[in-house]
């Protein structure tokens, strides 16, 4: 069985920003996640790029998948 951290490091998620009408907060964080989702990048390529791990991103990409901004 796959770790919580292998599992989210194979996803992949793109933008749908302007299929969402609710209002939406985002930190400094979130933007820099969103700026770099291509829906070909994979979590742990993205985690890498800014120095961080998958596990540093699941809660922003919780919040953002929550508030409709990727899929």
């Amino acid at each position: 069985m796959a770790s919580g951290s292998q599992r989210i490091s194979a996803m992949v998620f793109e933008r749908t920003i302007g299929e969402s009408s609710e209002d939406f907060l985002m930190d400094a964080l979130m933007l820099r996640i969103l700026e770099q989702l291509d829906g070909k990048r994979t979590v742990a390529q993205i985690a890498g790029r800014l120095g961080l791990t998958p596990i540093d991103l699941k809660p922003s990409l919780a919040k953002m998948y929550q508030q409709k901004l990727i899929r």
